[in-house]
This record gives structure tokens, sequence and C-alpha cells, in this order.
């Protein structure tokens, strides 16, 4: 069941930018392939989405986005405004859980790194392996660049990781916040110490006597 302007949505709430495509599935004729158009996004709550873009748009038509560190959102167009549209938004129960918790990150990300940037200086890694842990899966990859509070990590983990995801890049744990076709940036969950970081992102979990799984992680922490 969609849920449409959930009582109390617009307490919660970012307004920042952030990069997307979206697509007007109405218009597509048959036969025809469907075109993304660029714009970026002013505000989201749980209720409604604000767009900036120089599309003109109908209120009533159906809409479908992604948002880099936001992923997948779709609704109707509620109204134009000056600099775009405000999109109602249509999402399930489940999608509203999702939505509220990665609303308050990027609030409470926007707030400790005004520009959307680690905060921490970065050090150019050039290559260095690591393999990041997800559950069961392992991902082969290679640091382009780390620092205190995250690093950027050059593989396929992108095709296999969604964003959010919660992982471990050796052992430390961190959350994915940026997809790139090649590539994914992840924020670490604690500042970590730069005398033994390079060590901890490449350290590999014990595989002896026991599951992958168990051995690696603490008791009772999940990935």
């Amino acid at each position: 069941m969609s849920v449409s302007g959930p009582v109390g949505a617009m307490q919660i709430k970012f307004v920042g930018s952030l990069n997307g495509r979206f697509l007007l599935p109405d218009r597509r004729l048959p036969g025809q392939s469907r075109q993304a158009i660029t714009c970026r996004m002013q505000s989201v709550s749980l209720s409604e989405l604000a767009v900036e873009s120089d599309v003109k748009v109908t209120p009533g038509e159906h809409f479908e986005a992604v948002f880099e560190e936001l992923g997948p959102l779709r609704g109707k167009v509620l109204r134009s405004v000056k600099s775009g549209f405000v999109v109602a938004l249509a999402i399930d129960a489940e999608e509203l859980v999702s939505l509220s918790r990665t609303i308050e990150w990027l609030k409470k990300r926007h707030t400790r790194q005004a520009t959307n940037k680690r905060a921490s200086p970065r050090f150019d890694i050039r290559g260095e392996p690591c393999t990041v842990y997800a559950g069961d899966i392992e991902i082969e990859c290679r640091l382009a660049d780390v620092s205190t509070d995250g690093a950027m990590l050059v593989g396929d983990a992108a095709a296999v990781l969604d964003l959010h995801a919660m992982v471990k890049v050796g052992r430390v744990a961190a959350r994915v916040v940026r997809r790139q076709p090649d590539r994914i940036g992840v924020e670490f969950t604690s500042p970590q110490s730069l005398k033994t970081l390079l060590v901890d992102l490449k350290a590999k979990r014990e595989l002896v006597g026991q599951s992958a799984v168990s051995s690696f992680f603490e008791p009772g922490e999940q990935v």
C-alpha cells in the first residue's frame, strides 16, 4: 500500500542540494526509450520533494528519480514553482522508514560538514588493496584516498552494494555514502586513528575454525 503525505511528514525534512536524474513516464510514447533529465534536489520530506529544473511539468504527471546519497523516489507532480517543481511522494511503509532514516542522516551529515565533503584532510593512497565485507560477501577493491572519517574505493563494489549499506573495509566499520560506476565512497562510523588506519583498512578477516562472519564481526554486531 502506498503512503502519500503521512501525518507529521513535514517535521522530518532535509533542505540541501543533491544531484539527480528524473523521468516523466507519462511522456514516453510506445517504442521510445526513456531519457533521464538531470536536475538538483532542493529539499525533501516524507511527503514532498522540491526539484530544481528548467523542464516544464504539469500537475499530476508521474515522476521517477534517483538522487545521489538519497536513492530512488517516485510520485506525482504537485505544482510548479519559480525554479522548478514540487512532487508529492508516493512511498510504502518500508520505504517510509528508510527515507526517514536517510533524511535524518543527511541532516546530521550536513550539520557536521556544511560542504557535504569529508571535513578531515584526504591522503592519496594510490591503489593500496583492501577488501570490503558485507555479510558473507567479499569484494576486492583498491584505496583511492582516505581520511580519518572516510575513504574512496575503486573496484566492483558499486555494482554489488546499495547506497547506505553498512560494510567493513578491512576491520573498519563504514557506510556507503556515494556510488559511481567504478567506485564507492564510504564514511566510517567513528573517526579513525591515522597511526593505524591503513593497517586496519587492509586487514583480512580470519577464517580458521569458524564462519567468515562470526570470526570477523564482534558478538552482536551487524553489517
